[in-house]
């Protein structure tokens, strides 16, 4: 089992749920200065292994230098059936645990880093999560894409 998980529960098996789809990031918020942060850009769902190789991606790339943060827990725990497990029979046993990221929630910060060496670790390890993330800070801001072409 991973860190990322609760200590109570209410329910042990959770309905699936809708993530909604029309929210886009609008609003810039303000971050500490010195904060690099990675933030999601569309609604989806991220699980506690992945966001777990998230930070091990960040602190491998920063060869263990500064300062990093995972911003969300997850509180929900996935039910999966076995493979070739026929139709029926009831929901399946609570698989992994996970977190719904809405568009514009944090999902990480890096700090005490040079602003060179956290984006490189920050746009290593956002090809780990499913969701579409940009990376901003307190000083500059643009899609993680933009940013990778001007380095």
């Amino acid at each position: 089992m991973h860190a990322l998980v609760p200590q109570q529960l209410q329910y042990k098996k959770w309905h699936k749920g809708k993530i909604s789809q029309t929210s886009k990031v609008t609003a810039q918020q303000i971050y500490k200065v010195g904060h690099l942060v990675l933030q999601s850009e569309e609604p989806g769902r991220v699980s506690a292994g992945q966001l777990e190789v998230l930070k091990q991606t960040a602190r491998k790339a920063l060869k263990r230098l500064g300062r990093g943060e995972v911003f969300t827990s997850p509180q929900r725990q996935v039910s999966e059936k076995p493979l070739e497990v026929r139709m029926g029979k009831g929901k399946g046993s609570p698989g992994y645990w996970a977190t719904s990221a809405k568009a514009g929630s944090k999902l990480f910060t890096l700090s005490g880093v040079a602003f060179s060496a956290g984006l490189k670790a920050l746009m290593a390890s956002r090809k780990k999560i499913p969701v579409r993330v940009l990376i901003r800070s307190s000083s500059r801001i643009a899609p993680a894409d933009a940013i990778l072409s001007r380095i």
